[in-house]
């Protein structure tokens, strides 16, 4: 139990610290439905609390198309099932504090290997031109459901 005793005293200090180089994202992606049936197709809003701007990307070929991954529930995790791109890449849209920005996308077949639960990740970006040292965040949709 003496071997033991000054782990105990560390673990609070580990399991407080938190990351102050993580910045406050306050934005929030939304779908239009929580149930669609596949080939429908889902409008994706991206709207921005934060007090500055942020930004996303578009696709080069189709400018109304927001780079995101869509994503199926699996027994153990999420995999990406469709991404419009590779990530980042085509033009900058600014999303001003307080702001939104929309976006269709169609829906594929329901893949084999996961569930019928899906969600849309972005990555949301400090700087203009989208470099992950500046800062970046992961930002998911709500939980929706595909049925065939």
């Amino acid at each position: 139990m003496k071997k033991l005793f000054p782990l105990f005293l560390l673990t609070p200090v580990f399991l407080g610290c938190d990351s102050p180089d993580v910045p406050e994202y306050n934005t929030k992606i939304t779908t239009d439905a929580k149930e669609y049936v596949s080939g429908d197709s889902v409008l994706v809003s991206i709207e921005s609390d934060f007090d500055q701007p942020v930004y996303v990307s578009t696709d080069l070929a189709d400018s109304t198309l927001i780079d995101y991954q869509l994503q199926q529930k699996t027994t153990e995790n999420w995999k990406t099932v469709l991404a419009s791109h590779p990530v980042p890449s085509g033009k900058v849209v600014t999303l001003q504090p307080g702001g939104t920005v929309q976006y269709k996308f169609k829906l594929p077949a329901v893949p084999d290997g996961g569930v019928n639960i899906f969600r849309v990740n972005h990555r949301i970006f400090l700087s203009p031109d989208l470099t992950k040292s500046v800062g970046t965040q992961q930002t998911l949709s709500n939980p929706f459901f595909i049925y065939e």
